[in-house]
């Protein structure tokens, strides 16, 4: 089988598998360290058409915060997550409205620079006071409920605002995932609604679907070897790259 001229569900296979290749390493890294959705954004803008890259990213990454939140349901919030869940979705819809009638090529660039946002404050968290100490669900909420309609992957910044309202790294995981579950996977509805939907291929949907799910629990079951702070530059340089690379192929 020549995977240069063979279609999955009308997409280039080879861009397919190399999607769910780059899922699995995401799902694992988002389940043993945190929230690396600028990888996951760039996984899906790299090989995917423009018009289904945000709505498949917050398939997939919807998905995956869904798989952790079910591992660590015990720990979750819900209260945080009560007040969270309204706020976002009443940013989200008049924002869906902005994306409906906007260039893609717009999208493509704001997801470009908000990667390299990402990397940057990845780079600079550990020193930096970006964290909010009291528990804010329904800032949080408006804020990340309308960047997400429009880069998508706000894990980072979510993860960044609420880190500082917990202590135990398995509530601060567990509430956050569920948070990012509704984010994401109600942007699929809302997207759906303006004429943007990805229903039209279900076999990329559920390779991609296995690919988190396998990702997920093997990051729960392994440890990241690599000293937190090297790791952290790694990705910080791997996003930066990847941004550039996004940004040159739009002014070339």
């Amino acid at each position: 089988m020549d995977l240069t001229t063979t279609l999955i569900d009308g997409l280039p296979a080879l861009n397919v598998l190399a999607l769910c290749a780059a899922t699995l390493a995401v799902s694992f890294a988002v389940s043993a360290i945190g929230p690396t959705g600028g990888m996951q954004m760039a996984a899906v803008a790299a090989t995917m058409p423009p018009g289904l890259v945000i709505p498949l990213h917050a398939w997939i990454t919807g998905f995956s915060a869904l798989f952790r939140a079910l591992g660590l349901r015990r720990e979750i919030d819900w209260r945080f997550v009560a007040w969270f869940v309204p706020a976002s979705a009443a940013a989200s819809l008049p924002m869906a409205a902005v994306v409906a009638t906007a260039d893609f090529t717009f999208v493509q660039a704001a997801v470009a620079l908000y990667i390299l946002a990402s990397a940057v404050l990845i780079v600079l968290r550990p020193e930096t006071r970006l964290t909010v100490r009291r528990r804010r669900p329904v800032t949080f909420g408006v804020i990340t409920g309308a960047l997400s309609m429009i880069v998508g992957a706000t894990g980072p910044l979510l993860m960044t605002l609420m880190q500082g309202g917990y202590d135990a790294k398995e509530r601060l995981s567990a509430t956050f995932s569920a948070c990012l579950t509704f984010q994401h996977l109600s942007k699929i509805v809302l997207f759906g609604l303006i004429g943007v939907s990805i229903l039209g291929h279900p076999i990329v949907l559920g390779l991609t679907l296995a690919a988190a799910a396998a990702g997920t629990l093997m990051g729960r079951r392994l440890l990241i070897h690599l000293p937190e702070r090297l790791y952290r530059l790694l990705l910080a340089a791997a996003l930066a790259a990847v941004s550039a690379a996004l940004l040159i192929s739009l002014i070339l």
